[in-house]
């Protein structure tokens, strides 16, 4: 018994020892400390001017720093950028991923981030459809650093020719914030410190067909010339044929009759009144959504941009879907002129009653995306046409439905929307899917226009939206 005894004080505290030390080395490792933001990130569709970088933030939730030892690159398909290799205890960190691909198709790819005391995996998805030969770097936490820029060349010149254009404007962007507008002196010639980027490019000069083009400004793109094709009197043809006719009513024809116009006039105003009575019955029938008695006439233009980035993540469908519903409800007493804008502006319909749907779904349907953001013109010529249609004591409404800002003159937009407030003529923005910086840009001008800001993000009850705010602003008081 004293050596069972001796047995059991001896060994078990050395045991308890080793197995107490095990424990906590078991807890410890056994927790996870890291976390990261996401743990799948998807880049949608990438096309040729998609962004390609996202931010990772890590979080350490442990009490001891960690540190990131490696990212695996598959293919070296990856940048990346850190604002600190090590993530302090209780703190984050954040890393910046650019995907640089180099093979088209459906792409599902597993990254491992590899800390001192565990890794971690991040999943990589894509549908790649196009891929660069000189990607735009990652950009990098060090604020004092900016973005190369390169000195860029432009030179805009007749196409049969070969003669400069003076006084050609460029307008490039690359759907962010960066907007220029540059003006050719007299030789068509222009040199602009351009940062490092994919860009749109539009060339316009008087009496020219306009141009549009895109391309990377980089140490090895930095030229450009640009051959523009003399307007030719085909083009006032085709502008005329892309407005659709007013219907135009006459005016009615009076009589007068000697000895029994009063008698006439009393019958007149009894049939009349019946049948103005039967018309609005009628109506209530057919529109119980939309109803005259309730909704005064509608005099709408809507300017719609139709950019590029209007056509990614359906933007420009869904806002098409919206229209087309929208016409639906519309009045015969209500009339629509429809404005795309892009590199260039376009009359669809100017000032077409809405008993012809028809028409008009016909022509929304054919709507397609293509070219840069530029709208200061599109808001002029929709001023001019919705003063040319006013409907009195009616809602006279321009609405622009766009993704983006339109240019770097903002200031003077927004005080030619004012002027046109003051005079009846108010502005809404529908704002799809917008930037953060475009969408301050589109609510200031929205505040200048008095009308309303509608901001789809998620793009669902687009079409309740858009008829809601219709509804909203025709209302008879």
């Amino acid at each position: 018994m004293q050596y069972f005894r001796a047995y059991e004080v001896y060994i078990p505290m050395k045991l308890r020892f080793v197995f107490f030390i095990f424990s906590l080395l078991s807890s410890f490792y056994s927790v996870a400390q890291i976390s990261i933001s996401e743990y799948k990130h998807d880049f949608g569709i990438v096309e040729e001017d998609s962004k390609l970088w996202f931010e990772l933030e890590v979080t350490n939730k442990g009490s001891k720093d960690s540190r990131l030892l490696r990212v695996s690159n598959p293919d070296n398909e990856f940048e990346f950028k850190f604002s600190n290799m090590i993530t302090p205890g209780s703190g984050t960190s954040k890393i910046r991923i650019q995907f640089n691909p180099k093979e088209k198709g459906k792409r599902k790819i597993p990254l491992q981030l590899f800390f001192d005391n565990e890794t971690i995996e991040l999943k990589i998805v894509a549908h790649v459809k196009y891929t660069h030969r000189d990607y735009t770097p990652c950009p990098d936490f060090d604020r004092t650093s900016s973005i190369r820029s390169f000195e860029t060349t432009f030179r805009v010149l007749d196409k049969s020719t070969k003669e400069p254009i003076s006084n050609a404007i460029i307008t490039i962007s690359n759907n962010q914030s960066f907007v220029y507008e540059l003006e050719c002196d007299k030789k068509g010639w222009i040199k602009e410190s351009i940062p490092l980027s994919f860009y749109f490019m539009h060339v316009e000069a008087e009496n020219y067909l306009d141009f549009d083009s895109s391309s990377y400004v980089n140490a090895r793109n930095n030229e450009f010339v640009f051959y523009l094709e003399p307007l030719e009197a085909t083009v006032a043809i085709e502008e005329t044929s892309e407005k659709v006719p007013i219907e135009t009513i006459p005016d009615p024809i009076i009589t007068e009759t000697e000895n029994e116009e009063v008698i006439i006039e009393e019958e007149d105003d009894v049939q009349e009144e019946v049948a103005v009575q039967e018309e609005l019955e009628i109506d209530e029938d057919e529109n119980t959504e939309f109803s005259k008695r309730e909704y005064a006439p509608n005099n709408i233009v809507f300017l719609m941009d139709v950019s590029t980035s209007m056509k990614k993540e359906d933007r420009l469908d869904l806002l098409k879907k919206a229209l087309l519903s929208l016409t639906d409800m519309m009045r015969d007493n209500d009339v629509i002129s429809l404005i795309t804008y892009a590199s260039k502006t376009e009359i669809l319909i100017e000032g077409h009653n809405m008993g012809d749907k028809e028409t008009i779904k016909s022509i929304i349907a054919n709507i397609d995306g293509k070219g840069t953001t530029a709208g200061g013109k599109g808001i002029k010529k929709a001023y001019a046409i919705a003063k040319k249609h006013e409907i009195k004591n009616g809602n006279n409404h321009i609405y622009i439905a766009t993704d983006g800002a339109f240019n770097k003159n903002d200031d003077k937009l927004a005080k030619l929307i004012a002027r046109q407030s003051s005079k009846g003529y108010n502005l809404s923005v529908i704002s799809l899917k917008s930037s953060e910086f475009a969408t301050k840009k589109m609510k200031e001008l929205t505040a200048a226009g008095g009308g309303d800001f509608v901001d789809i993000q998620d793009m669902d009850n687009t079409t309740e939206r858009l008829k809601a705010l219709i509804k909203k602003q025709s209302k008879i008081e």
